[in-house]
């Protein structure tokens, strides 16, 4: 009977110490409870979060972005996952609200197209005649690196296929060219008019930038950006004019007398016909330098796509040819007297010259317009890890064999027989048979178990009831915008939070009187801002309520939900500051008894 009592008080005390190590190990545990929310402060369902140190600590988010988590004191930050967003790394508090924002990716490519006016630019105006703007283009691929951690700075090159057009006008010009052969021995002299000139002139290259990038945020898809920096451009062919003329008519005179014979000398007012309007080309151009600056908005499609729309300047800054150097109208004396109709030719305003002066000084392509580009930018796919599988459990022992084995005696030599058939001969010898014990009972527990009967209720205890109840369901108001109990950031002695604690508290004790209650939290806002950031700040409150009342004993099963109710239920409508302060609470409803 000693020992059996003996080894009761051992188990006994086996298990009080297991258990007192159990409580000392919970209570070294917090609570850590909180809401996962994008960027637009819309609940994220599905955040994998766990602890630094301790990835044998995770927890996953509600369909209402929330998370309860049991951390030791010891650790210091939660790390949340979610597809699609940058990992998020937070120090530890009671009480969290994490904000994730979306990946991206640092190499983006693009295609772009722009189109707008561009000149060869002739600053600050041609020496001869106008020039007027016409329609250039460009189009091409580009790719942009972003080096900053929160992109928004980066560096961009690409290249791309420019055409640059203009248009040069030349109302009326006279020229003259003195002591022209005229095939006899003698000498004349010969002037031209030309009225009506027109000119186009195109070139084409192959541009290649290097940008410094920037962009900043400043709509939930949008976002402000501007580009600066140069821009190489490799010509390709050469420039290339096709002329018009309107009015050509030219003269000469022999010692001052007027030539009276023009169609030998090609002399008189010229046709059409006879002048050479297929155009031509210059001399291929150097490289070109640009100064290129381009600014606009950056649109978010998707996740990876975007869409630039903007604005673009291209400044050349050196001279792509040499200019001047001929005479604008031809004219070969020797060739008209061979061959009455040949035609006058046009050397081109970008290769002619008056008086030994070039029409244009310097030619650098300039252009400026509007340019949309599609981008695309790979977010890498982050591989979360999964979690261990569940360890596998030892084989178990092999079957024993319960069959007995007889082992098989071996024969017996002819002596043994003999003796053996004496024995056999003997009269049996009555064995009496071993009585085995039973199994003794198990221990009767005589503890009694007393069964409590319910008590009548009194009228006294009744009515008190009802006042606590009344106590417990009273609203506990709040802070504009504010949601927290214990920030660390808070003195401890703060009055609004000693208030909040000191109304809690209040009914907490009532709540322990009655531990048959089941209650439900209701989170409440006024009507200030939105509906999405009230409805995460009425769950917060709730939470952060739930949170204090565990931490000071009330048990978890019996609060039956959280709830937030935003703006939704007012308790006095939201025109003054006074009735806002009303709204901004949080309400315990007993919702069993």
């Amino acid at each position: 009977m000693k020992v059996k009592l003996l080894l009761i008080l051992l188990c006994l005390g086996v298990e009080i110490g297991s258990a007192l190590a159990q409580d000392k190990t919970v209570a070294q545990d917090i609570v850590v409870r909180g809401v996962v929310v994008n960027e637009k402060l819309r609940p994220l369902p599905g955040v994998a979060l766990s602890v630094a140190g301790e990835p044998s600590i995770t927890d996953t988010t509600d369909a209402k972005g929330t998370f309860t988590l049991y951390v030791p004191r010891s650790a210091k930050q939660l790390v949340a996952t979610y597809a699609g967003m940058r990992d998020e790394t937070v120090n530890i508090a009671p009480q969290m609200r994490l904000t994730m924002r979306k990946a991206f990716s640092r190499n983006e490519f693009s295609a772009h197209a722009g189109v707008g006016a561009s000149s060869l630019w002739y600053p600050p105006s041609p020496n001869v005649g106008n020039y007027k703007f016409s329609v250039g283009y460009d189009f091409g691929i580009g790719y942009t690196l972003f080096f900053s951690k929160n992109k928004t700075w980066a560096v961009s090159t690409g290249i791309s296929f420019a055409s640059f057009n203009s248009i040069y006008e030349l109302a009326t010009f006279t020229d003259a060219k003195y002591g022209i052969d005229d095939g006899y021995g003698g000498v004349f002299n010969h002037y031209d008019t030309i009225s009506g000139y027109t000119e186009s002139q195109h070139l084409s290259m192959l541009t290649i930038p290097l940008m410094l990038h920037f962009e900043k945020e400043v709509t939930e898809t949008g976002k402000f950006y501007a580009a600066l920096g140069v821009k190489f451009g490799l010509p390709v062919g050469t420039i290339d004019y096709k002329p018009d003329v309107q009015y050509l008519h030219t003269s000469g005179t022999i010692r001052r007398t007027e030539i009276i014979n023009p169609e030998s000398m090609g002399i008189g007012n010229v046709k059409r016909n006879r002048i050479d309007l297929s155009g031509g080309s210059t001399a291929k151009p150097k490289t070109a330098y640009f100064v290129s600056v381009e600014t606009g908005m950056k649109w978010a499609l998707t996740n990876e796509w975007s869409l630039y729309t903007g604005v673009y300047m291209d400044y050349g800054l050196n001279k792509v040819i040499e200019t001047g150097g001929k005479e604008l109208v031809g004219y070969d004396a020797a060739e008209f007297f061979a061959n009455p109709s040949a035609k006058y030719r046009l050397a081109g305003m970008l290769s002619a010259s008056a008086d030994g002066k070039p029409f244009v000084d310097k030619v650098s392509p300039v252009s400026a317009g509007v340019r949309v580009a599609l981008a695309f930018g790979k977010i890498p796919v982050k591989k979360v890890a999964s979690p261990p599988p569940p360890p596998v459990a030892a084989p178990l022992p092999p079957p024993v064999d319960t069959v007995k084995v007889v082992q098989k005696t071996p024969a017996k030599k002819p002596k043994q027989q003999r003796q053996q058939r004496i024995v056999d001969k003997a009269p049996p010898v009555v064995v009496p048979p071993v009585v085995v014990p039973p199994p003794p009972d198990p221990p009767v527990d005589t503890v009694k178990v007393v069964r409590k009967t319910p008590v009548q209720e009194t009228r006294q205890q009744r009515q008190q009831r009802i006042v606590d109840k009344a106590r417990v369901q009273k609203p506990i108001n709040f802070e504009v915008a504010k949601s927290d109990l214990l920030l660390a950031s808070r003195a401890a002695l703060d009055a609004e939070i000693r208030d909040l604690k000191s109304q809690l508290d209040e009914k907490i004790t009532v709540l322990k009187k009655y531990p048959n209650w089941h209650i439900r939290i209701e989170g409440h806002t006024d009507d200030t801002g939105s509906q999405a950031r009230n409805e995460i700040l009425g769950q917060d409150r709730a939470e952060t309520v739930k949170a204090y009342m565990i931490e000071q004993g009330i048990p978890a099963e019996i609060i039956t939900e959280t709830v937030s109710k935003a703006a939704t239920e007012p308790l006095v409508p939201n025109n003054s500051v006074e009735n806002r302060q009303k709204n901004r609470r949080v309400v315990i409803v007993i919702v069993k008894e």
